[in-house]
């Protein structure tokens, strides 16, 4: 188990070697979750598909509908 402390504003710091097992840098967003025994679960924050829509460039605008829809259709051309 590794240990580490809070700061004066409640900012905690993970250490180096878990956010690298984690494959997690500097300025990654984590979620975490109180447990009912009263512990905390850390983890990294994924994003969905929306989130990720709107930090790609592209000259095509698709609403998120039409780009299910090709997804949906991709999967159902596959083998």
């Amino acid at each position: 188990m590794t240990t580490t402390t809070t700061v004066g504003d409640g900012q905690i710091i993970v250490p180096k070697e878990i956010l690298q097992s984690l494959h997690m840098q500097s300025g990654d967003t984590v979620a975490i979750e109180t447990l009912p025994d009263g512990s905390i679960r850390i983890f990294p924050k994924t994003m969905n598909a929306s989130e990720v829509a709107g930090m790609l460039k592209t000259k095509i605008r698709s609403t998120i509908e039409e780009m299910d829809e090709a997804v949906a259709e991709a999967f159902r051309k596959s083998p």
